[in-house]
């Protein structure tokens, strides 16, 4: 999967970096896709059973401290 991402993946990402709080323990995949296409084809494979959110800008966004595990999509770059 990770040879045709054109986005950045990263495992276990600290959501406090992304969220207006500022506060969040880890997800065990972030994915900031390249595009709307890039998007597609990352859903496409991911295991159908994944827990799976989708973020955009991060505000008013609450993240307990024991994070979240499983993949975490960061929507904001893909949808320009």
């Amino acid at each position: 999967m990770r040879n045709a991402m054109r986005g950045v993946l990263r495992e276990h990402e600290p959501m406090a970096r992304h969220v207006s709080w500022r506060a969040g323990g880890a997800v065990r995949i972030a994915y900031f896709p390249a595009d709307l296409e890039d998007l597609c084809q990352f859903l496409r494979d991911l295991r159908h059973d994944e827990p799976l959110l989708f973020v955009g800008l991060g505000s008013n966004l609450l993240v307990r401290d024991r994070g979240f595990d499983g993949t975490v999509v960061f929507t904001h770059g893909a949808l320009r």
